[in-house]
């Protein structure tokens, strides 16, 4: 083997292999692409084809919409010209009618025409006169050229008008029946009159026999008073032995049923209060289980239920953001409290307590969320006042 002849090969392969890749650098200078690792010609020329396709048919939607457009433009064209010339036609025939009415050929009655009309003199002639302008509407009925009498409302007009005259002379006649009138005011009031002094007459008796009654009930005070001081001078010995032997008779019976003496002692009441308070103090002391925490019945106890967490304390129930099973729960219970809907405060009967406290927790959890919440606000129950809660709410 001639290992020249091996070398030549291999640098005529290689040569090539760049010439290529010079071609391909070019090509991509050209079409201002930048790729790594090799270059596919057929894909080049596959979005060569497709950018030639792409370009025609946007030429071709150019092409249409300049052809709408120029339709358009020459339909605008004729239609302006169109109504210019029927303007202009318009225009000659309003000229023509106006000259017809002038000689008084037309139709209408302008301003400037002439017609004759017939008047009447004081010996009884009768004048003919050319008068110019139109001749006047009707002030009843509107239409132009009306005699008065041919007019179909001049009847009713008249009717009116008689019927208006009588009314005026009748309100101006009956003078005895004004006086009449004035009679009748000054007997309604002399009976205003009277029934008010009767009313005055009536308070003022009702006020004698009310302070007449006090005087009789403090009359007989002061005999009580007098009865009870003379008491405590004579009788104040036979009241005490009564009163011993009303207690005697009393501890023999508490002895019978329970077979202990009666005491006034307060001491055992205070060392079984202090048992109990020592008893209270050892379970606190005591070490809690684990997992569970004791909190008392009057604080707040979370229970966290999935996402939704319940909060659990007496009060009453002041706000709430939805409806449905709490509505009917507040009719349901007894006492007073308010809700607020929003801005505005309504008043409702709700007072929660340890009965049906759990009931308004068990409705308000099932939508106890980020957005809608439940709260229960605690204040005393003897605050009834509603600027009282306000200062509450205020505080929280």
């Amino acid at each position: 083997m001639n290992l020249n002849r091996a070398d030549d090969h291999i640098d005529i392969v290689i040569r090539e292999s760049e010439k290529k890749m010079m071609m391909v650098m070019m090509m991509m200078r050209m079409m201002k692409r930048k790729h790594v690792g090799d270059y596919d010609v057929e894909k080049e020329k596959k979005g060569k084809k497709r950018m030639l396709k792409m370009r025609k048919i946007l030429k071709r939607k150019k092409g249409r919409e300049r052809k709408t457009m120029m339709k358009n433009k020459k339909k605008e064209e004729k239609e302006v010209v169109v109504a210019e010339e029927k303007e202009e036609e318009r225009k000659k025939e309003r000229k023509k009618q106006r000259k017809k009415v002038k000689e008084g050929k037309g139709k209408g009655e302008s301003k400037g025409e002439k017609r004759i009309e017939e008047k009447e003199v004081e010996d009884g002639r009768t004048l003919y006169v050319i008068v110019e302008g139109r001749k006047p509407n009707c002030y009843l009925c509107g239409t132009r050229g009306h005699i008065k009498k041919e007019c179909p409302l001049y009847e009713y007009v008249a009717e009116c008008e008689k019927a208006e005259e009588n009314k005026k002379e009748k309100e101006k006649e009956p003078e005895e029946g004004n006086n009449t009138l004035k009679e009748k005011e000054s007997k309604e009031r002399e009976t205003t009159v009277k029934g008010n002094n009767n009313t005055r007459k009536e308070n003022e008796s009702k006020e004698k026999k009310l302070i007449e009654e006090e005087q009789k009930l403090q009359a007989i005070e002061k005999e009580k008073e007098s009865k009870i001081k003379e008491r405590e001078k004579t009788g104040k010995k036979q009241e005490k032995e009564q009163n011993q032997e009303k207690g005697k008779a009393a501890t023999q019976k508490e002895k019978e049923k329970t077979g202990k003496e009666h005491t006034t002692d307060k001491e055992p009441k205070r060392q079984e209060k202090e048992k109990e308070k020592e008893s209270k103090k050892r379970e606190r002391e005591k070490p809690r289980e684990e997992g569970k925490e004791e909190v008392s019945p009057k604080r707040k106890t979370k229970e966290n239920i999935g996402s939704n967490r319940r909060y659990k304390f007496y009060g009453t129930l002041v706000q709430y953001r939805h409806c449905g099973e709490m509505e009917e729960l507040i009719s349901e219970t007894e006492g007073y409290s308010w809700v607020r809907m929003g801005t505005e405060w309504k008043e409702t009967g709700a007072l929660v307590h340890e009965d049906n406290a759990d009931a308004f927790i068990e409705a308000a959890g099932m939508n106890v969320t980020r957005h809608t919440k439940c709260r229960l606000l605690r204040y005393p129950r003897e605050m009834e006042n509603y600027n009282d809660l306000k200062k509450v709410m205020e505080l929280n």
